[in-house]
């Protein structure tokens, strides 16, 4: 199978509810809240993933950064005067696992297996995005999550697909109705994300 955009980084940790990815390239990671997939062992389908937590740190993980500014130094000049800094860093981030693509049929629900280390991972494209996102049955995955930010990335994820739709106008009233359905016990709850996507 070959995607039609540039891989965006390598899954470095994989389980089934989530995986990470090292991005080719300091901060360019894929937007909180963007569709991402990686590859099923064997390129024999997709699993996507919804970004929901991008950090910079040391390479590799857990070794001390050391603060290189002075009075004359700082901001991006710090990257002219240190050209090995893209070298001793790395961008990740985390994906919570939505789907999986199996045989061209989307599925969404976790993956049989979870994407392979050491696989490429990929920022969705808009037609991606839009096929995905014609069910909208992977929102009760995050909003059912207690380990991300769910409400945020649950807006976050509507409003990317609404961008995919730009004639669309209905999408953001169909989305803003599955949540309304998914968290009818929870009113204050409700309300906040729908202020977020302006339903």
């Amino acid at each position: 199978m070959t995607p039609g955009n540039r891989p965006v980084g390598e899954v470095v940790e994989s389980s089934t509810p989530q995986f990470t990815v090292a991005c080719h390239e300091l901060f360019k990671a894929p937007d909180f809240g963007a569709l991402v997939k990686a590859a099923l062992l064997d390129q024999a389908g997709w699993v996507y993933g919804v970004v929901y937590d991008v950090s910079t740190g040391s390479e590799p993980p857990g070794a001390q950064v050391t603060v290189r500014a002075r009075d004359d130094l700082r901001d991006d000049q710090i990257y002219h005067a240190y050209p090995d800094l893209p070298e001793i860093m790395r961008t990740r981030f985390l994906a919570l696992t939505v789907g999986f693509m199996e045989n061209n049929v989307i599925r969404q629900y976790l993956p049989p297996q979870p994407p392979p280390l050491h696989y490429s991972a990929y920022v969705c494209t808009a037609d991606e995005v839009c096929a995905f996102t014609e069910d909208l049955a992977y929102l009760r995955t995050i909003l059912a999550n207690l380990h991300v930010p769910a409400d945020e990335l649950t807006a976050a994820t509507i409003r990317q697909a609404c961008q995919c739709r730009p004639h669309d106008p209905t999408f953001a009233l169909r989305a803003g109705r599955q949540v309304a359905l998914l968290l009818k016990e929870d009113y204050d709850r409700l309300r906040a994300i729908l202020a977020r996507i302006n339903v």
